[in-house]
């Protein structure tokens, strides 16, 4: 029996993400169709399912009388894991600091015969709740762009959870070295995707210097350094002193950001080097560098 599942999500953390037009917005991604509401931050995402007789009975089990069914649960975890995909990517390309860091998000799921007339799905789960705070609006064609980058092959870099708890941080001293840690986890994963030939290399003989990877190495492989390796310098430099002289002094919180940022902007030039010409990638890349901007000239490091 054919039957159409929709999964209604709200992404945990003090912001609300919403789009200008759903009707554009929306993408289809690993056989979901994806949409974000206007106005409520929700996210929907909608997919076609051939179940059994007996998850057919399950999901019109209102009174929980049938134990939990593994498989079909699986169908609803599928869809949860598409649509925090969708999520990582929206969170590190339009810098959605403030979502919760796991990604994780309240979901309720209905289903339909038809795709016109919905039934709740029977909740089997635990529930949390958190309220939002700020809004974020995504620019035009941006879920259709990171649907792509997906789909694609370009990944969320896992540098980017060490970046962000950095960001979060209250301490500069811990800013600093998880900052440090995402420029040098950044690398690796750009030069393992650039050049698979590469991943042994990173996965098991320590590295060079983070300066060296993003100057010597980089160009040697793309043509031209990262325009922010003598920063990487020196914000390896200091990170050593923090952790290997204890009495270093705690860095300054301005100067600590500034760095942060800088590395965000090292990370996006690798993604435009894996896609030279790509012009969303280009997109990012800017928006990383207006963000550094804004932070030396005095703004907050959440803008």
């Amino acid at each position: 029996m054919l039957i159409y599942i929709r999964g209604t999500f709200l992404p945990l953390g003090d912001v609300k993400i919403t789009v200008h037009d759903p009707a554009v917005e929306s993408v289809n991604f690993k056989g979901n169709l994806i949409q974000l509401s206007v106005e409520s931050g929700e996210i929907v995402a909608t997919k076609a399912q051939e179940i059994s007789e007996e998850e057919h009975a399950y999901v019109q089990d209102i009174d929980n009388k049938l134990p939990r069914d593994e498989a079909f649960e699986g169908y609803l975890m599928s869809q949860y894991q598409d649509v925090r995909e969708i999520l990582s990517y929206i969170q590190i390309f339009d810098a959605v600091f403030r979502l919760d860091t796991e990604l994780r998000m309240n979901s309720t799921y209905e289903w339909s015969k038809d795709g016109s007339n919905w039934l709740p799905i029977p909740d089997k789960r635990i529930m949390t709740w958190r309220g939002a705070g700020l809004r974020q609006t995504l620019p035009a064609n941006f879920m259709g762009n990171i649907a792509q980058l997906a789909e694609g092959g370009i990944p969320v870099f896992m540098a980017f959870k060490h970046l962000y708890k950095a960001y979060v941080d209250e301490n500069t001293r811990f800013k600093w070295i998880n900052g440090t840690i995402a420029s040098e986890h950044a690398f690796k994963e750009f030069l393992t995707l650039l050049d698979p030939r590469t991943s042994s290399l990173m996965l098991y003989v320590p590295s060079p210097p983070v300066d060296r990877l993003y100057n010597d190495v980089l160009e040697s492989y793309t043509g031209r350094p990262s325009s922010m390796y003598k920063r990487l310098k020196k914000g390896a430099e200091t990170r050593n002193k923090l952790i290997h002289q204890p009495a270093t002094p705690s860095p300054d919180l301005k100067e600590t950001n500034i760095y942060l940022h800088e590395v965000e902007v090292a990370i996006f030039e690798l993604y435009t080097r894996l896609r030279p010409g790509d012009a969303f990638l280009a997109f990012a890349l800017t928006s990383a560098e207006n963000r550094l901007k804004h932070v030396v000239e005095g703004g907050s490091y959440f803008q």
